[in-house]
């Protein structure tokens, strides 16, 4: 699972703190050069394993998509995801937490580049630890 994470810390504004083998984000480099690409295309992965490839074959996911409008996914396909979203990325990703901290008028819109920023945050945060 380091590896998974250490992909997608490992771009441009990242590197290696001597000695500690701990990413470290170069200082005023932003988060978005976090390799946030990939981690659009791991959640597209998601929403594949669960929603279905039958159902995505029809879907086009953007990072404008929203969960509950646009891919029309119920509470328990949102829980799977979440899910999904919790093992691939650990503890340095409080999916639940944040999710929690969203009024329920913003969670309605919620969208795929919402989660994957959240996930970029969090790991240049991680990093910077």
């Amino acid at each position: 699972m380091d590896d998974l994470k250490n992909e997608f810390r490992d771009g441009p504004g990242a590197k290696k703190s001597a000695g500690k083998g701990k990413l470290k984000r170069k200082k005023g480099v932003p988060v978005s050069a976090v390799d946030d690409e990939a981690i659009f295309q791991e959640l597209k992965k998601f929403l594949t394993e669960v929603l279905g490839e039958d159902v995505m074959e029809f879907i086009e996911v953007k990072r404008e998509s929203s969960f509950i409008k646009d891919l029309e996914m119920d509470s328990i396909q949102v829980v799977a995801f979440g899910e999904l979203v919790s093992d691939n990325f650990g503890e340095d990703v409080d999916f639940a937490g944040w999710l929690s901290g969203i009024p329920i008028h913003k969670l309605l819109g919620l969208k795929v580049g919402d989660v994957s920023a959240f996930i970029a945050e969090s790991l240049v945060e991680a990093a910077d630890e």
